[in-house]
């Protein structure tokens, strides 16, 4: 039996036994995938209210803290946390303010419809969900290169004809349509990764060389990398994206990479990672 402790300790990176049929029940039960997406949630929490023990804080920081959106929702949090802790300071519950003089109901409706205002935990309500707005607005809306992104996208300008030189690279060549339910899905052992990975797309039907592609890594619907104008290469039975991605970027688990052309054709390559 699978507990929450067990999958906090696979979120971190630091589960010593049980990870084969933890993994194996993440590919089939969807009510334990998302038993572990609450868990990362208050696992995330936990980090932004230092809870955590300095043992899981360096686990935290060096495994957990892999993709930009991660980060973002630790910031959040921590932001979250701070504006609560605003609300209600030391001095006030030391010295509460004496309670407000009770008010004859035609005193009470010369308030106005809008003395709500006056009410503490009414504007802090409002502060709270303004900056969950913000938040969603800015952050989870706003589709901006994180510096992993931007060091990719330098190596990816260069020119992959001739794969000669990048022997270096674990190769993975993918075949678009291939999903999760097929047996065929291309299995990693990522302790058996290098720091980059080499990708070979194979692009199906008609497709000029040179066109530009749109590259990004999903996890349960979810972007933790992407690059974008990545240019086709011809091969002797078609064409295929060729492009570098950073073995950090896949942990443990399922993932799509979605090849999305100008002409919003989107080809989805599946990878399982173990």
């Amino acid at each position: 039996m699978i507990n929450t402790k067990q999958i906090r300790s696979y979120l971190l990176g630091t589960l010593t036994e049980g990870q084969k049929d933890l993994e194996e029940r993440l590919m089939t039960d969807d009510d334990f995938l998302e038993l572990l997406q609450a868990e990362e949630e208050e696992l995330i929490q936990d980090y932004a209210d230092g809870e955590l023990s300095p043992e899981e804080v360096t686990a935290f920081e060096t495994h957990f803290l892999i993709s930009d959106e991660r980060r973002q929702k630790v910031e959040f949090a921590r932001g979250f946390r701070k504006q609560i802790n605003l609300e209600v300071s030391p001095k006030d519950l030391v010295n509460p303010e004496p309670d407000e003089p009770k008010l004859e109901p035609a005193a009470r409706e010369s308030v106005g419809l809008f003395g709500w205002l006056l009410n503490p935990i009414a504007v802090g309500a409002i502060v709270i969900l303004l900056f969950a707005s913000l938040y969603f607005v800015f952050i989870v809306g706003w589709d901006q290169e994180t510096p992993l992104e931007q060091q990719y996208a330098k190596l990816n300008r260069s020119d992959f004809t001739d794969l000669s030189g990048y022997e270096k690279y674990t190769k993975v060549e993918l075949i678009s349509g291939v999903s999760r339910a097929n047996e065929n899905v291309r299995e990693i052992d990522v302790r058996q990764m290098g720091e980059s990975l080499l990708f070979r797309l194979g692009l199906p039907g008609q497709v000029k060389n040179g066109e530009l592609f749109n590259v990004r890594v999903v996890q349960n619907d979810k972007t933790l990398f992407s690059l974008n104008k990545i240019a086709s290469i011809s091969n002797p039975v078609g064409s295929e994206v060729r492009l570098l991605l950073p073995s950090a970027v896949f942990d443990r688990g399922l993932y799509e990479i979605r090849v999305k052309g100008s002409d919003n054709r989107e080809f989805v390559y599946a990878l399982f990672t173990k």
